[in-house]
């Protein structure tokens, strides 16, 4: 007697209804899973960081300054530009650090944030060590920096003569 021809069981458990094999199809959904979960994630997550940016609990309610003796606050708030009302994260830290930089009697300044609503001003203002006499009096700090013409009232201990002069 004939025995009956068996069929390949891990064939057809391979196949599927389309002719293509489930491993592929597995893989395949697999990738575009992933692919999907991470596109929500990006979207989702630079739209959760706008929504948190907004947030009234992270605008601008203290700008702070230490460390300043010669340049004024209000001066000082006026070279950074940082309203109150402002978002905290917008500020960019080294701009604002570069900003007031430019100020010639600051030498150096730190900007920082403190969450959830305060910003930051260390300064580090020049001390003048000498006048500068060249065609005018000019301030000459610690670090051998000419920074600026002297005005009324402002004097160096020593008085160096500049080119030119007899």
């Amino acid at each position: 007697m004939a025995t009956p021809r068996r069929r390949n069981r891990r064939l057809e458990e391979r196949v599927s209804l389309f002719g293509v094999c489930k491993s592929t199809l597995s893989w395949t959904g697999s990738i575009v899973l992933v692919c999907l979960l991470v596109i929500g994630l990006v979207f989702g997550g630079t739209h959760g960081w706008n929504w948190i940016k907004g947030l009234e609990r992270f605008q601008v309610t203290q700008v702070l300054v230490d460390g300043n003796e010669r340049v004024p606050v209000g001066e000082i708030h006026e070279l950074a530009g940082i309203q109150p009302g402002s978002g905290v994260f917008d500020v960019s830290l080294l701009q604002t650090a570069r900003r007031l930089m430019e100020h010639p009697w600051i030498m150096h300044a730190a900007v920082s944030r403190h969450l959830p609503a305060k910003i930051v001003f260390q300064i580090q203002e020049r001390k003048p060590k000498a006048l500068l006499l060249l065609e005018d009096l000019y301030l000459v700090d610690e670090t051998g920096v000419v920074f600026k013409r002297a005005g009324r009232g402002e004097t160096g201990r020593v008085i160096l003569l500049g080119i030119g002069a007899e």
